[in-house]
């Protein structure tokens, strides 16, 4: 198959402990997994778009429904996502992944393409580009939920060979974490600092990983007149509504984030 630049990639499974099947839930008439994928039709970067799933039987569904709706994807380890992850990119090759997950369906794509722009321009002073704060929720510049992580394609199939001598659980589950905890030393790392337009003091919770964040969001678009029936609302919005509607953050505030543990045990 011709080589593609830049492949997005979208972590997603049915079987999430915390909120199972929370994938075909619905946010204005859509799927979550469908409103990030629609949005990230608009990148002016991405060359393609896969969905990386499961083969458990649980995911069978989710799969008819991929199928249907013609979006492309893959089915690998439940398990050990990292190699999921590399199978599914290599059947397209691409020179760059971007990495994102299928619980943060409102990406905003200008915030994308700007990282995107970034990667390409720093290529060679910079292997993996994130928002996140390598995952230290103090150093973000961009609320959970807008989490997006960008590397070579090179580089992820040589940590699934690194980590195969590491066994290291969480290094399967968590494909990036093996670049900035124990690639540290390895691999020229950038957290990028986003414009304020995109952040607020008061962190809000934009990722759905439980029933009350699916409630938040649907509560915000009822709110939102202007917006009821738009999916592509943007981050800088998203923002200026909850500056108005501040109540709604108390609807998800009290949840734990789920973070990989940030330092390397040997």
């Amino acid at each position: 198959m011709k080589k593609i630049n830049i492949l997005a990639t979208i972590q997603c499974r049915s079987n999430s402990s915390r909120f199972p099947n929370k994938i075909f839930s619905k946010i204005l008439n859509k799927s979550i997994y469908e409103i990030l994928y629609l949005r990230l039709k608009k990148s002016k970067f991405l060359d393609r778009i896969l969905v990386v799933t499961t083969t458990s039987k649980k995911d069978d569904l989710f799969v008819r429904k991929l199928k249907k709706k013609q979006i492309e994807y893959y089915r690998g380890s439940q398990h050990n996502v990292l190699k999921r992850l590399a199978r599914g990119a290599s059947i397209f090759n691409p020179e760059v992944i971007v990495q994102l997950t299928g619980d943060n369906p409102f990406i905003d794509i200008l915030m994308l393409d700007r990282m995107i722009n970034y990667f390409l321009k720093n290529k060679k002073k910079i292997d993996f580009l994130t928002n996140n704060g390598f995952s230290n929720l103090d150093d973000r510049s961009s609320p959970l939920g807008t989490d997006i992580q960008i590397f070579k394609f090179k580089d992820l199939l040589k940590n699934v060979e690194l980590t195969k001598k590491l066994r290291k659980k969480d290094l399967l589950e968590h494909p990036s974490l093996y670049f900035y905890r124990e690639g540290s030393s390895l691999y020229k790392l950038h957290n990028l600092k986003l414009p304020k337009k995109w952040n607020r003091s008061y962190r809000p919770r934009l990722t759905i990983d439980t029933k009350n964040d699916l409630k938040f969001w649907r509560l915000f678009f009822k709110r939102l007149s202007a917006y009821k029936k738009n999916i592509y609302i943007n981050l800088e919005d998203i923002l200026k509504h909850l500056d108005k509607n501040r109540d709604l953050l108390k609807i998800n505030k009290s949840i734990k984030q789920k973070i990989p543990i940030l330092k390397n045990k040997s």
